[in-house]
């Protein structure tokens, strides 16, 4: 049975739909400045508070001066089932790891998961671990983390995802020339919490007044003032994150599809009145970012933004 807070959404905005977080969305919003905006639907309705928010003018509405009606709905919205819930995932927010693990600077040079490292020019290990807290989980530590195909945090790194101080998540990468990451099919990169809603080292890049945004964690780990969308998608939760910086430079891949995904945001993000640029790493001779030496990739970004608005200040 719909909720009468539904009912009344959809008589008035016809669009609206609920989802399973306790959210009604995709609706018009009436306090965006262009038709083009209202036409995205991106206002929204939390089911428990009726506060309403837009993703794209971010203007908060109560309940009131979004649908003129004096009279509160009933605040709930969730048919609950028989069953039971189900219990959090023990590992989705605390490291998956029996002990500690190896903080990154304690490895030894040659080790596979410094190898690993190195290979993107990444020798900094003392700042990769104090700063972002990447640490190795030897094959004694491991823990199983979901049973099918089994996926095992042995011999692992470790990203943590932190954001407002707050450990969110984390994301598993497994390591070429170690029994576990050499077996065949192995999943390369491994998470349990929803990743679309939060940029990977976003308390750091905070601090900054420009912010680099790249794809993974290793290429986010170049420069002092980056975020990374942990793959190749971006969210509209994300964009929405990115839009509390003035100033925006996209350094993803260089793919067709991935430059001409980038390109187009760069510009909704310009006509929008943000100052924003996108790098194709392929200009510099480069298929990726992980490719770039981190004083070159630095440089890179510094040039192309004081090429666009010449005052490239971090």
């Amino acid at each position: 049975m719909e909720s009468e807070t539904f009912s009344i959404l959809k008589g008035l905005y016809p669009s609206c739909r609920s989802n399973p977080k306790g959210i009604f969305e995709n609706i018009p919003c009436p306090t965006c400045t262009t038709a083009k905006d209202r036409a995205k639907k991106k206002r929204f309705v939390f089911a428990g508070s009726l506060k309403s928010g837009c993703w794209i003018c971010e203007t908060q509405l109560t309940w009131e001066e979004l649908t003129g009606q004096h009279t509160m709905p009933q605040r709930s919205f969730i048919a609950h089932s028989d069953e039971p819930a189900r219990p959090p995932h023990p590992y989705k927010v605390n490291i998956p790891c029996n002990g500690d693990g190896v903080p990154v600077n304690k490895l030894c040079y040659d080790h596979p998961a410094c190898k690993f490292l190195h290979k993107d020019h990444l020798y900094n290990l003392n700042r990769i671990y104090n700063d972002y807290g990447a640490i190795y989980v030897p094959l004694e530590q491991g823990v199983v983390v979901n049973g099918k195909p089994m996926v095992t945090s042995g011999e692992r790194l470790i990203f943590p995802v932190v954001m407002r101080g707050e450990l969110i998540g984390w994301q598993m990468r497994s390591i070429p020339g170690t029994k576990m990451g050499d077996r065949d099919g192995v999943i390369k990169y491994y998470h349990l919490f929803d990743k679309g809603s939060a940029l990977y080292n976003y308390d750091n890049a905070k601090k900054f007044k420009i912010v680099i945004v790249t794809e993974g964690v290793k290429k986010c780990w170049k420069f002092p003032n980056a975020v990374a969308t942990l793959g190749k998608g971006i969210s509209d939760q994300q964009l929405q994150l990115l839009q509390e910086w003035a100033c925006i430079v996209f350094l993803y891949d260089g793919e067709d599809v991935t430059q001409a995904k980038a390109n187009k945001i760069v510009q909704q993000l310009c006509i929008g009145g943000y100052r924003a640029i996108n790098i194709d790493p392929r200009k510099y001779g480069f298929p990726s970012p992980d490719e770039m030496p981190e004083e070159e990739a630095n440089n890179i970004v510094m040039k192309e933004w004081n090429e666009k608005y010449g005052d490239y200040d971090i």
